[in-house]
């Protein structure tokens, strides 16, 4: 939304020039739509714009002609919908974004999300919240990328644990985890806000079982104790315990066997090797005791032939074949409770040929196709109830050609060149009456636009010239009356209802 929404509202009739000192301005039907000061013709200090209804719509400060204060924005009922921190015309500080709860009974505001910004930038820990008010994701950027550890939330407790760089997802962990017994299961961890980790503690079967740590908000190890099925071994805040490596050899002096052991408990890499030291079968194991991958390399390490990864509790985590230390072949992937969440195959480690996905109920998720480690062919993706919500092809790795995409009750669809949209898209509400219209050349929007209202006349017109705001743009009642017009050049603001402004555009989420 640019910068003169806040300022003005949308419903406004022909103002005359605006004067310096306190203004008002007014819809056509005399309701105030916003005031404040203007200083040097520009808007200067508190400034608030109202809904037609007379709700109050946002309110905030300028300072040096720049938003710089905490703005508001409700909905036409009164409920807040955004609080916006800025600084010097940047977003600076706390965006929460609010949602509607208990709509039908007693309607209120909860907090939907919270992002960090510096400079119009997302930076440091985003938290967003479900329906409940309970946290459900945690997110850390940096120069408005991910960065670091996000952590998801089920119930209130940490349960997966996703590590990006630059905005790229490079691991996954499923943590603090319970068996279908309710028992806990492998690790158990808890974080500082700095992504450090606090407590780590490792169960089997509901106990304690294998290394409890605990560590201060710098990293630094301050306690760690060893249980064996519920009961400590040894506790040391300097020293580990010193795993014991155990080699096994046969009548001849041959070592056929090799695994360190802390007190008879199995924990890293676990080694036993054939009859003419060809082939070795490999087990891994935590510091628990729990194995978490098993298979077979050659003399040097190669991993070859089948390989299973494991969840904490036991269950497989994927599975299939290596050969020259790369997956090949068919590859499944679960999820905690056993059930398929994905399968397809790799050449010479790079998917290749057709991808299934599925939800946790068994119900088909997406289908895509590949060709050498990236998509390429017609690509299906599913609602949990087997509707298409998203089909269109991809050549190598990114959109080409007719795209449609179910979102909600809406249905969007246009055309994609290389990835980025190109001709016209259009959007349509459920009953089939159009919604949206416009170009695109490279991605970037251009030439006319517009959007209708479900009674089919038309609510806005606008104009682009390759993604920057230009010429007349209309708004229009739902009767089809002209309600207001602004007039861009390069982006710009220029005019509104034909009276000159001089006003900087500023992007509102």
């Amino acid at each position: 939304m640019a910068l003169f929404f806040i300022l003005i509202s949308p419903g406004l009739m022909s103002q005359e020039n605006l004067k310096d000192g306190y203004n008002k301005l007014y819809y056509g039907n005399n309701q105030i739509s916003s005031e404040g000061m203007i200083k040097d013709g520009k808007p200067e200090g508190k400034w608030i714009s109202y809904h037609i209804n007379g709700k109050i719509k946002s309110e905030g400060s300028r300072r040096n002609f720049q938003l710089d204060s905490t703005w508001k924005f409700y909905d036409e009922k009164g409920f807040i919908t955004d609080e916006i921190n800025y600084l010097n015309g940047k977003r600076s500080g706390y965006h929460i974004k609010y949602q509607i709860i208990n709509k039908d009974s007693a309607p209120t505001s909860a907090v939907l999300f919270k992002e960090l910004y510096l400079d119009n930038q997302k930076q440091g820990l985003s938290t967003y919240y479900n329906n409940k008010g309970e946290i459900e994701r945690i997110t850390r950027y940096k120069d408005g990328k991910k960065q670091g550890l996000s952590r998801e939330y089920i119930g209130g407790i940490v349960r997966i644990v996703y590590k990006y760089h630059n905005d790229f997802l490079i691991d996954r962990e499923f943590i603090n985890q319970t068996d279908a017994r309710g028992l806990k299961q492998g690790v158990w961890r808890e974080y500082f806000d700095n992504d450090n980790i606090r407590i780590e503690e490792n169960y089997k079967n509901g106990v304690l079982n294998g290394y409890y740590r605990e560590y201060n908000q710098s990293g630094k190890l301050l306690t760690s104790i060893f249980y064996e099925n519920g009961k400590p071994v040894e506790s040391n805040s300097d020293d580990e315990i010193i795993a014991e490596i155990k080699n096994q050899y046969d009548s001849q002096g041959n070592l056929i066997a090799s695994g360190s052991f802390i007190k008879d408990m199995p924990v890293g890499t676990h080694r036993k090797y054939s009859d003419d030291k060809s082939k070795v079968k490999i087990e891994e194991y935590n510091n628990s005791g729990q194995v978490i991958s098993a298979g077979v390399t050659d003399d040097k390490g190669v991993k070859e032939e089948f390989w299973q990864f494991f969840y904490p509790g036991g269950q497989v985590r994927l599975e299939g074949n290596y050969k020259e230390d790369k997956r090949s072949g068919i590859w499944k992937f679960y999820y905690p409770d056993g059930k398929l969440e994905q399968t397809g195959n790799y050449v010479k480690g790079m998917e290749d040929g057709l991808w299934t996905w599925y939800y946790q109920t068994g119900s088909l998720r997406r289908e895509e196709n590949y060709l050498r480690g990236k998509e390429d062919g017609l690509s299906t993706e599913y609602d949990e109830n087997g509707l298409v919500i998203a089909v269109g092809e991809f050549i190598e790795g990114l959109e080409e050609g007719p795209w449609i995409y179910q979102s909600g009750d809406n249905t969007e669809q246009g055309n994609y060149k290389a990835g980025l949209k190109d001709g016209i898209w259009k959007e349509f509400y459920p009953e089939g009456v159009l919604k949206f219209e416009g170009g695109y050349v490279q991605g970037s929007p251009d030439g006319k636009h517009k959007l209708y209202y479900e009674n089919g006349k038309i609510r806005e017109e606008q104009f682009y010239r390759m993604g920057l705001k230009d010429r007349t743009w209309w708004l229009f009642d739902p009767e089809g009356n002209v309600v207001i017009s602004y007039v861009y050049a390069n982006d710009a603001l220029v005019r509104i209802n034909g009276t000159r402004v001089d006003l900087e555009n500023d992007k509102q989420p």
